[in-house]
């Protein structure tokens, strides 16, 4: 049996291509995961400051669930604490604006060290308080002579 001389080691060029163009491959892809995972990394201060806007706008809404509540804007300096048990000092302001449709909507920012953070609930109209009594609206009179 002959061999040709032309196609000696072909195969193995082939292979090394083949080799080569997927170890490129695999390095963009390292490279972009590489790139997410940074992207995605968690920031405490940031995470802390959201933490803390949540749940002073949960806390206004459940305020402001019931007829005759009220919470005026403010602005209030405080500490926020972090993961690692220190504390980061923080302005956290409260704004509360009513909607068309009777709701309240409340929002929340919390800042410190030019990272924000904001929070923005919208609290459907008031209920009555409990225990209250409630006037029905007075009905119309029954009309007479109607067959």
């Amino acid at each position: 049996m002959k061999r040709r001389t032309g196609e000696r080691g072909q195969a193995l060029i082939e292979t090394t291509v083949t080799v080569a163009i997927f170890s490129l491959l695999a390095v963009a892809l390292a490279a972009a995961s590489i790139v997410a995972t940074r992207g995605a990394a968690s920031d405490p201060p940031r995470d802390a400051l959201a933490r803390t806007a949540q749940r002073e706008a949960l806390l206004a809404a459940d305020v402001l669930k019931y007829q005759g509540s009220q919470l005026a804007p403010q602005a209030v300096a405080t500490t926020v604490p972090l993961a690692n048990g220190s504390a980061l000092p923080a302005i956290v302001s409260l704004m509360v604006s009513p909607a068309r449709d009777g709701r309240v909507r409340v929002r929340v920012q919390a800042s410190a060290n030019g990272e924000r953070a904001e929070s923005t609930l919208d609290v459907p109209p008031p209920a009555p308080l409990p225990g209250s009594q409630l006037n029905a609206p007075q009905s119309a009179a029954q009309p007479t002579g109607a067959p």
